[in-house]
């Protein structure tokens, strides 16, 4: 899919009716993987594709309520399923297409922590209509579907419990949500479920073997070569994701494969993988398209190792772009606004400069101002990296808020940008010196209650930073046709600010 396009059409004055209707009629017209066809496909939705791009651009909506416009009242992982949880994916998926994103990779509209036991109950003819229709909207927009599948963790706890052939022989530690991979009667119920997810036509998948950690009994120690808690787990998690892999291209050859690092290393330390990890690694490429080292925390892979590792696997390497807020469920849509394009665009350079040619960026409610440039930026970003980051903010600003003004579009830019650095800059001293340390996700309904990033002189900075930003909103906020998004954002900030104070802050001059 290389394309060689540097031109610069605008889409800034054309309707979403107009736009949407473009792109589906061209999407109709051109194939995907035909150079030619994808530029005039680019032309089309306004992306450009450059000399250097990421080549795996995953929309990375995670839970289907992750996206919804309109906060849930239950527990996380929300599994509501209406129409206001199809209309957020939905209305994601805009934004994605227009911004360069090829593919969507979505977990949880099955089920979540539990698989019924004959399986196939999970579906219901609302949801197989819906991912006829989902799918079908993706492949318009040249785009792919994969699934996201749990590898012996996720979804199994109700099999756990009621299959005594499936849980480790660990009563003092047993893990509830994790099949003992020793045991061949787990392969047999893995395979249930991928036979289950197959006949829905999605174009590959997600595998994830460790986000709810692994059976812990001594069987599956072993598999583990070293019996140190973190270190050895590499070789058990490519064992049973080329196993998966392995069986789901007997079935389908061309199953695009994906397989995420989750638990493979403890995050929160300086982790050397062994020479014996990276073979493992190389041998799981051979059967999957791209590994992400996408860690809850950071990627577990040095800096200084990325490059010798990336050169030695036989696919791709991708991580989750360096920093991504990830949105919460069941908190209103205007609790927060962070915008942080300067920092994942950086670290997407980054990563391809290290040979990196894969991105799962994080996803999120497009109602959120900051969420819906966040998305347009890192599409637009990973097609052409030879821009300038400030250059990218700028075009996704000017498509999406119309501006009247130069100046007032520059000063909207300057928003963007001390927002986030007002946020990330005032951390907590000794986590600015600890960049190996430094948390990629933030989670932000509890940003300003988190230990992790700020004490209270770093709360007053950011809350006296805010208010600035309020000031230079409301003296440009006439200057767009932007459809409510200025008026939208001074919401947000004013709700974040209110979050600063509740949570307590030293005032700072």
């Amino acid at each position: 899919m290389e394309v060689n396009d540097k031109s610069t059409k605008k889409t800034a004055g054309i309707s979403r009716r107009e736009f949407m209707g473009g792109a589906i009629a061209a999407a109709a017209a051109y194939s995907l993987g035909n150079p030619a066809k994808l530029a005039a496909m680019a032309n089309i939705n306004g992306f450009q594709f450059g000399r250097k791009k990421i080549q795996q651009r995953i929309a990375f909506d995670v839970w289907p309520n992750d996206t919804r416009n309109e906060h849930t009242n239950d527990s996380w992982p929300s599994l509501i399923f209406d129409d206001k949880t199809k209309d957020g994916i939905k209305r994601a998926l805009d934004v994605q297409a227009a911004a360069g994103y090829n593919i969507v990779d979505l977990a949880g509209i099955l089920g979540g922590y539990s698989w019924p036991l004959d399986i196939v109950s999970a579906a219901s003819k609302e949801k197989d209509k819906f991912f006829a229709e989902f799918i079908k909207l993706c492949h318009q927009r040249d785009m792919k579907y994969i699934f996201a599948v749990g590898v012996y963790s996720w979804g199994f706890d109700d099999i756990i419990k009621t299959d005594p052939e499936v849980r480790g022989p660990n009563p003092m530690y047993p893990n509830p949500h994790a099949m003992c991979a020793s045991r061949e009667k787990s392969w047999e119920w893995q395979k249930k479920v991928i036979d289950f997810l197959m006949h829905y036509g999605a174009d590959g998948y997600h595998l994830e073997s460790g986000d709810l950690h692994i059976c812990s009994c001594d069987d599956c120690r072993k598999i583990a070569y070293c019996t140190d808690k973190w270190y050895g787990l590499v070789d058990y998690h490519c064992r049973i994701n080329k196993r998966t892999a392995e069986y789901i291209h007997s079935k389908n050859r061309n199953a695009l494969l994906v397989s995420v690092m989750g638990n493979w290393a403890d995050a929160f330390k300086i982790h050397n993988f062994t020479e014996k990890d990276v073979a493992d690694m190389v041998s799981l490429s051979k059967h999957i398209d791209c590994l992400y080292d996408q860690g809850h925390n950071q990627p577990y892979i040095m800096p200084s190792q990325r490059p010798g590792i990336i050169k030695k696997l036989h696919g791709k390497y991708g991580t989750s772009g360096g920093t991504w807020v990830y949105p919460p469920q069941n908190t209103p849509r205007d609790q927060w606004f962070l915008p942080y394009t300067t920092r994942t665009g950086q670290a997407i350079k980054e990563l391809h400069q290290m040979g990196g040619k894969g991105v799962m960026y994080y996803q999120g409610p497009v109602i959120n101002p900051g969420v819906e440039v966040n998305i347009d930026f890192g599409g637009r970003m990973m097609c052409d990296l030879d821009r300038e980051v400030n250059d990218v903010l700028t075009e996704s600003l000017e498509k999406l808020y119309k501006p009247k003004k130069t100046d007032s579009l520059k000063k909207l830019v300057s928003v963007f940008n001390r927002t986030e650095d007002g946020f990330y800059d005032n951390w907590k001293p000794e986590l600015q010196m600890k960049p190996r340390g430094k948390p990629g996700e933030v989670f932000i309904a509890g940003a300003f209650t988190d230990d992790r990033f700020f004490d209270k002189t770093g709360k007053g900075v950011y809350r006296n930073i805010l208010i600035e930003v309020q000031k230079d909103l409301s003296a440009i906020e006439n200057d767009f046709n932007d459809d409510g998004r200025i008026k939208r954002i001074q919401t947000c900030v004013g709700n974040a600010i209110k979050e600063i104070e509740r949570a307590g802050y030293d005032s700072v001059k």
